[in-house]
């Protein structure tokens, strides 16, 4: 019972703390408006919806910063591995609409390195990477769509708003639904104007929508037929398209993937990532067809070069010296650059963190991470 009512208090003291907020919102936008001689209700809700944009606005920025330097101090923790050569190779690479395709297993560092080599181009080539991730889609839309969206955003967004805002208005000028909205708008537009051009239009853009709706035509032909025009590609001429984790993908979306090549070859750079032996369409051989350029990921992200320098740095740092034939173990069973960040989480998290390296011997901690992550069943023997 105790519980429950300091339970029930610290509910009721935060949501006090909120309402204190809200009311204190109101008076000062109360005020402000006053002193504007602006003060009506659309004007005040207005008003409250900036001030709240605003305030998400700045919890954003303060979450991402946060974000930022975790994301920082991780890289410091891990060592970060150099790649900068290479990237700058690949980066210069970019510079041509060619298809390359990022080869490497699952884990093995792709994400890692495309990073590096998106920071150069971005300076070099003032070129912004468009990553279109088809292997995490949740919704039912086409490859086509998808991309679209993702490489034209500010088209595809005034193309649906467009559509929305003419329903929208369509539906409440009408006799049915008389919310005097004419009105409203004729105080800050032309009445002919209004009547004569903007009513009519937007009935005519709801209609088509309507019409295209009901009978199901296909939105892919225009994006299609979108892509191949030279709008398109002049607004595609600083973009470089990855197709992430092409390898992973349903055939269906492979299929779409291959389709939507057909429309942007040769007027944007384009990766494909992923294992390139675990493509289904290899039999067929139409990948390599395609493919200009296959891009292995550099030797400083193979297993026996990430495993050696973590070790000799974790080494110096904790003042001992760590058994060859253990390191090996990682290399021999070529354990990847995704499995080190893992590792080194643990070894933090119970050394540093739980306060353990004054406690025990160090290698046999090692070891017991070691089989905790890659072998449970074994791990649970030792328990």
């Amino acid at each position: 019972m105790k519980q429950g009512r300091q339970k029930m208090m610290k509910n009721n003291i935060i949501n006090s703390k909120d309402l204190i907020e809200l009311c204190l919102l109101f008076f000062i936008v109360y005020l402000i408006l006053s002193f504007f001689k602006i003060l009506n209700f659309f004007s005040f809700l207005l008003s409250i919806g900036f001030f709240y944009s605003w305030k998400f606005i700045i919890k954003f920025i303060i979450f991402h910063n946060k974000k930022v330097q975790i994301e920082e101090n991780e890289v410091d923790l891990l060592d970060w591995i150099d790649t900068t050569e290479s990237a700058e190779f690949f980066a210069k690479l970019l510079n041509k609409n060619m298809t390359f395709f990022l080869n490497g297993e699952w884990g093995a560092g792709k994400t890692e390195y495309l990073k590096q080599v998106e920071k150069i181009t971005k300076t070099n080539n003032k070129q912004n990477f468009v990553y279109l991730n088809l292997w995490n889609v949740t919704d039912e839309r086409t490859v086509i769509n998808i991309a679209f969206s993702d490489l034209h955003p500010v088209i595809n967004f005034l193309f649906k708003f467009l559509i929305i805002f003419s329903v929208v208005i369509s539906i409440l000028i009408t006799p049915a639904i008389n919310l005097n909205l004419s009105e409203f708008f004729v105080r800050y537009i032309d009445k002919g104007l209004f009547n004569n051009w903007i009513v009519p239009l937007a009935s005519l853009i709801a209609l088509f929508a309507a019409v295209w709706q009901f009978f199901k035509y296909k939105t892919d032909n225009i994006y299609y037929k979108f892509f191949k025009t030279s709008i398109s590609a002049y607004f595609l001429k600083n973009k470089v398209l990855i197709i992430d984790d092409f390898d992973r993908i349903s055939q269906l979306n492979q299929e779409g993937a291959y389709k939507l090549f057909n429309c942007l070859n040769g007027k944007l750079p384009i990766i494909f990532v992923g294992e390139y032996d675990k493509i289904k369409h290899e039999e067929d051989k139409y990948l390599q067809k395609i493919i200009n350029q296959k891009i292995e990921l550099p030797y400083s992200l193979y297993p026996d070069n990430i495993w050696n320098e973590y070790f000799i740095k974790l080494g110096k740092q904790l003042s001992i010296r760590i058994s060859p034939s253990f390191v090996s173990l990682f290399i021999e069973e070529k354990r990847n650059l995704r499995e080190r960040k893992m590792f080194h989480y643990y070894v933090t998290q119970e050394l540093e963190v739980r306060g353990k390296r004054d406690y025990v011997q160090i290698e046999q901690q090692l070891v017991i991470i070691f089989l905790y992550l890659f072998y449970p069943s074994e791990y649970k023997r030792l328990v």
